[in-house]
């Protein structure tokens, strides 16, 4: 018998069922949104890629990971050139998919 119950407030992260039942994404990109849902906001400011590596995520699966959750609409990025002529990288991650005209929306609004 299944019993439904209300998580904890702290140690847990509720996955929405949009993220869990999709079948078009593999399960790393599925543990990365996870993990990253659930990060203090003191630790949204790292790239994803190293993100990742805390997670032992490396390499081809890191790759696939990321071009499911970009190709869903999870991740957003944008390059800009510095004046310095160093290229930087903008990440925006979100637990719903956004289209890019929705992303930029409320990349602007950060």
């Amino acid at each position: 018998m299944l019993r439904h119950v209300i998580a904890p407030s702290s140690g847990w992260t509720k996955a929405p069922h949009t993220v869990v039942r999709d079948r078009r994404m593999g399960s790393n990109a599925k543990i990365l949104i996870l993990y990253v849902q659930g990060l203090p906001d003191s630790a949204t400011d790292r790239p994803l890629g190293e993100l990742a590596r805390k997670l032992d995520m490396k390499g081809r699966p890191y790759q696939q990971a990321k071009k499911q959750l970009v190709e869903h609409g999870y991740v957003h990025e944008w390059r800009t050139q510095r004046d310095d002529g160093l290229w930087k990288t903008a990440q925006l991650f979100t637990n719903t998919p956004l289209t890019g005209a929705e992303a930029r929306t409320v990349w602007a609004r950060l």
